[in-house]
């Protein structure tokens, strides 16, 4: 049986340009970490939510997402260290 994969697992490999609103400033190779994680976070509640929650609940939503990204260091190193390649790409 097809399992989708997990929001964890959809947020490697995404571009600059995938993430929603806000969320696509320019974030530099050496940028905060925290803002990294955010737009990784937005990027998933996008992809799982669209446009079908209110920004009130699209915010509450990624900051949910921030704090289990936040209480696992191993997910944490891999979303930072997949942002990182990305922005070395777009160079």
């Amino acid at each position: 049986m097809y399992a989708p994969p997990s929001w964890g697992a959809r947020l490697l490999g995404r571009a600059r340009s995938d993430l929603p609103g806000r969320d696509r400033r320019k974030i530099g190779r050496n940028g905060p970490d925290e803002e990294k994680i955010r737009s990784a976070a937005a990027v998933a509640v996008h992809q799982k939510y669209g446009a079908t929650i209110s920004p009130e609940q699209r915010e509450a939503m990624i900051v949910q997402v921030m704090q289990v990204i936040a209480n696992d260091a191993e997910m944490r190193a891999r979303i930072i260290e997949s942002m990182n390649q990305i922005l070395l790409r777009e160079r």
